[in-house]
């Protein structure tokens, strides 16, 4: 699976395809991409070993990112710090971490992210925003119904509606 991306830091950013890689241990970037790019590095307290699933070793990892923002998907965005490996043929690589903590859910046919977790939405996900200076009105709803509603619970009536019964809120 691979996910359009943008990669930001200071004041640069990057466009380019992120490989979602459920047998990657950790979130990896291409050292070439890295050192082509100018994106900041910070050496590891303590060197990592990347092996392969029969046991080989990959890589060394001495160094990672910054922290970075990551965005995705038209709007989910992120800061995230890669670990720096040679991969020429997957510059971006987001393994397990990145899956566990966002557990997307994938339409594997058009490769999109079709949704996110809870997670996302109250942390990684922007919603729009509206044109500075314009209000925006929620749509108005119908009063709802409330004949097979005992007389006594009519004065908090708009509990009993439909807009407030599929709301998340109290």
């Amino acid at each position: 699976m691979q996910l359009d991306a943008t990669l930001s830091w200071e004041q640069q950013s990057l466009q380019l395809s992120a490989l979602v890689d459920s047998g990657a241990d950790e979130n990896f970037l291409d050292s070439n991409l890295v050192s082509q790019a100018g994106i900041p590095v910070e050496v590891l307290p303590a060197p990592l070993n990347a092996h392969a699933l029969n046991g080989e070793l990959l890589a060394r990892v001495s160094h990672r990112t910054i922290p970075l923002s990551l965005h995705l998907s038209g709007n989910h965005t992120e800061t995230i710090q890669f670990y720096i490996i040679s991969s020429s043929h997957a510059p971006v690589i987001l393994g397990q971490p990145w899956l566990r903590q966002h557990n997307p859910h994938f339409d594997w046919t058009s490769g999109s992210v079709v949704s996110w977790s809870s997670y996302c939405h109250s942390t990684c996900l922007q919603s729009a925003r509206s044109p500075v200076g314009l209000a925006v009105s929620p749509p108005a709803s119908e009063p709802p119904d409330l004949t097979s509603v005992p007389l006594v619970y009519h004065d908090v009536g708009e509990v009993f509606g439909k807009r407030r019964a599929l709301s998340a809120s109290p």
